[in-house]
Order: structure tokens, then sequence, then C-alpha cells
């Protein structure tokens, strides 16, 4: 708590110390921050992904296991290992994916009806063997918004201009080819969001909205 306390202050001091530097050299410090906050989330990501690798891995031994044990007749060595694969899904923050998927398109998608920021979003769709929904081809949009439509919730899919301003990119790393609205209001609106209130998608900020999760297959 000290330790969040303390950097906080710093930030703040920072913050101030470069305000009343001169122009040249605040751009720098900005220039620099920025840098080092994008690499910093790259590498958060990096880590992630491995982690949900190295934990879906265990999970699927643990599993197998189970079911052998299970079938043998072993029931108190599969009771065992039933309480190790919960633990082991608690530690690798590993979410069971959704029984309730949509299948559009030679994929599967689900509508995640929590409200968090788009940060958020995209780490729990990972963390359940998914990623935030992108929509490459004309076919998955037109599905997905009219799935979405028929929803009548806003919510949050898998693209973002943060990195390059007016540059938007789906998680995969992939150029948005989609036509949607968007104006970044207040330099803030970097993440796409389907907008229930006139059926469309549109960039939005720190909102907390819906999500929606999508699955290849």
């Amino acid at each position: 708590m000290y330790k969040s306390i303390f950097l906080t202050a710093l930030v703040c001091l920072s913050s101030v110390a470069a305000a009343d530097l001169p122009e040249k050299w605040s751009k720098r410090l900005q220039s620099s921050e920025s840098i080092y906050q994008t690499a910093k989330r790259k590498a958060e990501d990096a880590k992630l992904v491995a982690m949900k690798k190295a934990t879906f891995d265990r999970v699927r031994v643990l599993k197998s296991v189970i079911a052998d044990a299970t079938k043998s007749g072993d029931f108190t060595a599969a009771t065992e290992l039933q309480a190790r694969l919960e633990a082991a899904e608690i530690e690798g923050s590993v979410r069971p994916k959704p029984k309730n998927t949509v299948k559009l398109g030679g994929h599967e998608y689900a509508l995640i009806d929590e409200k968090v920021v788009w940060h958020v979003a995209k780490k729990r769709c990972e963390e359940m063997g998914g990623h935030l929904a992108t929509l490459e081809t004309a076919a998955e949009s037109t599905a997905l918004l009219e799935f979405l439509k028929r929803s009548q919730v806003t919510a949050w899919i898998g693209a973002t201009d943060e990195e390059e301003e007016g540059v938007w990119k789906w998680v995969n790393g992939n150029n948005v080819q989609l036509e949607f609205h968007h104006e970044n209001g207040h330099d803030s609106e970097h993440y796409m969001v389907f907008w229930a209130g006139y059926g469309a998608w549109d960039d939005n900020g720190a909102l907390r909205n819906s999500y929606v999760c999508e699955w290849d297959n």
C-alpha cells in the first residue's frame, strides 16, 4: 500500500517537473515515457500469453490424468487431482470458456456482460483462451453486428489505435479494414466498441463496457 502511494506521488511530481521544463526537454521526456509505457504493455502481454500457454498445457494434462483415473476406477486419485486442477486454474488465472457461445462463420463468440475498461476486457478474454473479437471479413462484421444489435448491449471488441493515433489494429496485430465512426474525442478514444445507442461500431475511451470474446476454431 505504502509503495503504491509513494509511486503515485512520484509520478505526480514527475509530471509537474516535466511541465515546468522547457518544451524541448518536456517533449523528449514525454516521448520516452510513451515508449516505456508501450514496451511495458507489450512485455505484460507477452508474459500473459506465455503464462496462458503454460497454464493451459498444465490444465490439459491434469484433465487427461483425471479422466484416466476415473476410467480405471481410482476415484481417490481422481478426487485429489480435481483439487489440484482447481488450484492450477486459480494460480494461472484461467477462466472457464463460457458455455453459451455463439458460432458465426467458423468462429465462436460470447458476449460477456461484465462492465470493465478495454484493457481488462482484453486480458479476461485471453484468460479464457480466446481474444477480444476481431472482424477481418465483411461476413464476420455483419454477423456480429446483427448479433449485438439484438442484444442491445454496448460492448468492446479487439481493435485499438493507442500505439499510433489513427492507425487502427486488431489485437492480433493485423490492420483494421473495417469502416466505422471514430473521432477520438478529448484525445482519449482509442478502443473500438459496439455502441448500442445507434447500433454501430465506434471509438471509445476509458468507460466501462461489456465485451465480446472470440475463439478461433
